[in-house]
């Protein structure tokens, strides 16, 4: 397999159409600017049939944690799964990986 790692903003990725078979986001949801222009960003470079996975901790741990509201916006995840489903995603569901941890890992599949 190949890699390939860059940096941008989600809302405007400079990729063409249907690039990657998979799309992994680790706590970078608080920083996007708009949910609804990120997932639909994602969608357009995924192949069909490609997987986005977006890793973070939810709204009211995030809020414990006193981070800068100028910087981070804390998300929930049922906002983050109905970003994915207006973006064209199928299937987009939350897993709890521990119950240790309030890590949440939301996924679905471009259509």
């Amino acid at each position: 397999g190949r890699a390939e790692f860059r940096t941008g903003l989600v809302e405007d990725l400079p990729l063409p159409d249907s690039t990657f078979d998979k799309a992994l986001s680790v706590h970078t949801v608080y920083f996007w600017q708009s949910l609804r222009a990120g997932s639909a960003e994602l969608h357009r470079v995924l192949k069909p049939g490609g997987r986005v996975v977006l890793g973070f901790l939810p709204k009211a741990h995030m809020d414990r944690m006193n981070m800068p509201a100028d910087i981070f916006t804390p998300r929930e995840p049922d906002e983050v799964i109905a970003a994915l489903r207006e973006a064209g995603f199928s299937d987009p569901e939350v897993r709890r990986p521990s119950t240790e941890t309030a890590w949440l890992v939301v996924t679905g599949i471009r259509r």
